[in-house]
């Protein structure tokens, strides 16, 4: 929905901040500039889901929960695209996101689109219009409540 309909999320976003009661809070402050750059993209194609993808997610989910951290490098210090070589070829661009905490989907895309960090780069992954393909894993944390990693690419074949 966010990559289809980008003014439908703009909107969302303007209901959320309007309910905000601080407005002067980081957090409302994100919410307007999310939507103020929200509501300047033009629909893209949607994301298909990657089976290929998501067994990389995986295994790097498990490998965070494992070792009680949330990183783009993994234990065995590959980082995504090492990853993504070892078990399959891709082309173009990759990006990886990384989220914690979330309460559900909805929670999950909105966080990425408000993106509180300075790089802005899980608003970015989500909204390249290069990526075409996605893979995601999420699982429960015993700490953080769970966590997700979903991987992009233009195209991703498994060996």
């Amino acid at each position: 929905m966010a990559r289809l309909n980008p003014k439908f999320i703009a909107r969302y976003l303007k209901a959320m901040f309007d309910k905000e009661a601080n407005k002067t809070v980081p957090y409302a402050k994100a919410l307007k500039e999310a939507q103020e750059f929200v509501e300047k993209l033009s629909p893209i194609g949607v994301l298909k889901y990657s089976e290929e993808l998501t067994t990389v997610c995986k295994t790097h989910c498990a490998d965070l929960i494992k070792y009680g951290v949330v990183e783009h490098t993994g234990s065995d210090g590959h980082k995504l695209e090492e990853r993504l070589r070892e078990a399959g070829t891709f082309t173009g661009e990759v990006g990886e996101t990384l989220l914690s905490g979330r309460t559900g989907a909805e929670d999950f895309v909105i966080s990425m689109i408000v993106d509180g960090t300075q790089m802005k780069e899980q608003r970015k992954n989500l909204f390249n219009p290069a990526f075409k393909v996605c893979g995601v894993e999420v699982k429960d944390h015993h700490k953080l409540k769970n966590i997700a990693v979903i991987n992009y690419a233009e195209s991703y074949k498994k060996k």
